[in-house]
């Protein structure tokens, strides 16, 4: 490369993703600020095993101007991006990783808001958007963080956070002021971001572009394996929270909020794990000990008002930090919850009531779902129709899991399953008794499962066996549904998804799925089972699976596999049974023709294919969902 500045420069540490670099790197290249004139890439390869090498050393030969190989011996993520700075040339830098990618106009709009704040802010972060295995907003991009491009003063706005130095660009002669730190393998990103804002107190967000960040459906990347890694339980705790609540002590002589609600934040996480299959009992206390020791220094109210963490775990992270049960300390009044005099919860906006089935079957509208709820044994729950009919909503206990944080029960999970005649009914209302007295209206909230979302359009609509069902927050409506007023809802539909500010290529191929959905339905009158090629049994015994599920698949039903075409068991699958290939548009529209999707996970894409196109189309889902898993050489006790 030749001595030439750029406005932009871009490292990419490069580990065994040569499925993915190359799109990554056009990415770049595609930008709208003008690639050759403006932009560097430093490619940095991280000791790759795989072909990721051969790709880089080829978009180097290709623009020898403009992008810059390194190899370096294996030593991980921090020395890679912390060697990639010795080589940039840009007045900004991004760290991206190698299996993420830009909008085009990412670039362009970040150095204009950049020159204006120059002298402010060392950092500029984008929104974020899942891709692949899971799809919609990053939790850290909700809300009104980035409704505007603004500058934050932490200080004054401590609750907007920021952790992925992915999506986020900094000012070359600032990059320096602290590194990656080569010891930590998870969270090293979110503590050299948080350092960054931490210096100037204040960071950019610019609105209009959008980062795609790839949780991969094979769980391969080191966010996603963490939980087994000793490193996560031993290491992060010291050199993430207690590194920034030191500096923030240093710097202003507290801990500062805005230093509690990302350790609060990030903590969330953590109470996913299943310790006890990592740790030993003592480590388990020494663990558990530093966590609460780092809680100490989180003021109570900023646990409680964390917006991504539940109240199930906001109790026992406040429960961890006293050293006993507070349960027993929440009080309620006018159906809020409290705790010292600060609300915890809400019953009738938060998410109580949770629908994960919803289906018409037979005259009946069958719905069930899990109560997940620290006082679901004060709970009273029933159903009333517009007549006043009133139908009791039976809990079951369930035994297992759900209601454990590290092997403790912090909860009692419940169980529903309720089925109502809704021949004569015109709508079905949730209400619930808590301890007796409080009379309230739960918010139905609709899982994934349940193909009846909540939706802003106007028109959306859900029809199941001659009915077409309709919700509000507490209500389920129901009406009697011939095929001609189908046909209008439809019409309706169509008519105000052209009328909506959405990009008229996702306009057309969502028209383009409806119709064919309903030309193929009048004339298709078998069965679709599709079956997910994420399935447990192990390689040894999958092709022995398989064939189990040709066998017992009912005659007039139709079995799939759906499997990526680039997928190593592409070719034996084949032979076993017909294919078809994952992201083809036959796959997407036979999930909407599907009659049950058969998998061993629940990942986005495998229930809905479509990605950004979902909300336009997940009306017309019909599928049950078939969980199966491989026990013994036969299908599971949860198979068909």
């Amino acid at each position: 490369m030749t001595g030439k500045q750029f406005k932009i420069s871009v490292v990419i540490p490069v580990y065994n993703v040569e499925l993915y670099v190359a799109e990554t790197i056009e990415s770049v290249i595609r930008q709208d600020i003008g690639f050759e004139e403006n932009v560097q890439i430093v490619l940095v390869n991280d000791g790759s095993p795989d072909g990721s090498g051969q790709i880089c050393e080829e978009y180097a030969k290709r623009y020898p101007e403009n992008i810059q190989y390194v190899y370096q011996e294996n030593a991980g993520v921090s020395v890679a991006r912390n060697t990639g700075m010795d080589y940039i040339k840009g007045k900004y830098v991004n760290f991206l990783d190698s299996d993420d990618k830009w909008s085009t106009d990412a670039f362009s709009k970040v150095y204009d808001f950049f020159e204006a704040h120059e002298k402010e802010i060392n950092l500029v972060c984008c929104k974020q958007e899942l891709f692949e295995a899971k799809t919609g907003p990053h939790r850290l991009s909700r809300g009104d963080k980035f409704a505007a491009s603004r500058v934050i003063n932490i200080l004054d706005d401590y609750q907007y956070t920021q952790f992925h130095i992915t999506a986020s660009f900094i000012k070359s002669d600032a990059m320096r002021l602290t590194l990656f730190d080569p010891k930590m393998k998870y969270g090293e990103d979110a503590v050299y971001v948080i350092e960054q804002i931490l210096d100037k107190h204040k960071y950019g967000v610019v609105s209009e572009p959008t980062h795609y960040y790839r949780k991969r459906a094979d769980n391969s990347s080191a966010v996603q394996t963490k939980e087994k890694a000793l490193d996560w339980y031993k290491i992060t705790p010291q050199r993430f929270y207690k590194k920034l609540i030191d500096i923030s002590i240093q710097k202003w002589g507290d801990t500062i909020p805005f230093v509690q609600y990302a350790v609060c934040y990030d903590m969330q996480w953590r109470l996913n794990d299943r310790i006890h299959m990592v740790l030993d009992e003592n480590e388990q206390e020494i663990y558990i000990r530093e966590i609460r020791n780092l809680l100490e220094y989180c003021e109570d109210d900023i646990i409680i008002k964390q917006r991504d963490i539940n109240l199930k775990k906001k109790l026992f992270l406040l429960s961890l930090k006293y050293n006993e049960d507070i349960s027993n300390q929440v009080v309620c009044r006018n159906s809020k919850l409290y705790f010292h005099n600060m609300q915890i919860f809400d019953l009738q906006k938060n998410a109580l009531f949770r629908a994960d089935v919803v289906k018409v079957e037979n005259g009946m509208l069958c719905m069930s779902g899990k109560i997940d709820f620290n006082f679901t044994g004060e709970l009273n729950l029933f159903f009333i129709d517009d007549k006043g009919i009133k139908y009791p909503v039976k809990l079951l206990k369930l035994e297992g899991d759900d209601g454990k944080i590290w092997n403790r029960e912090v909860t009692q999970v419940y169980y529903y399953d309720i089925r109502i005649d809704i021949s004569k009914i015109k709508w079905l209302e949730i209400r619930a008794f808590f301890r007796k007295e409080f009379l309230f209206r739960p918010k139905i909230v609709c899982g994934k499962f349940s193909k009846f979302y909540n939706n802003d359009m106007k028109s959306y609509y859900y029809v199941q066996n001659h009915y077409l069902l309709t919700k509000d927050l507490h209500r389920v409506y129901i009406k009697a549904c011939n095929k001609k007023l189908e046909k209008k809802l439809e019409q309706n539909f169509r008519e105000e998804l052209n009328h909506l500010e959405v990009d008229d290529a996702v306009k057309n191929e969502v028209l383009w799925y409806r119709k064919k959905y309903f030309m193929t339905r009048a004339i298709h009158f078998r069965k679709i089972w599709l079956v997910s090629e994420y399935i447990s049994a192990d390689e040894e015994h999958r092709e022995e699976f398989l064939q189990q599920l040709v066998k017992i698949r009912p005659s007039k039903a139709e079995l799939y596999f759906v499997v990526s075409d680039e997928s190593k068991d592409y070719g034996q699958i084949k032979k076993i049974g017909k294919v078809i290939p994952f992201d083809s548009k036959k796959c997407k529209l036979y999930t909407l023709l599907a009659d049950k999707i058969i998998s061993s996970k629940e990942d986005d894409h495998i229930v809905n294919p479509f990605e950004d196109l979902k909300p336009y189309v997940e009306n017309l889902f019909h599928y049950d969902y078939m969980y199966l898993q491989w026990e013994n050489g036969e299908l599971g006790k949860n198979g068909i």
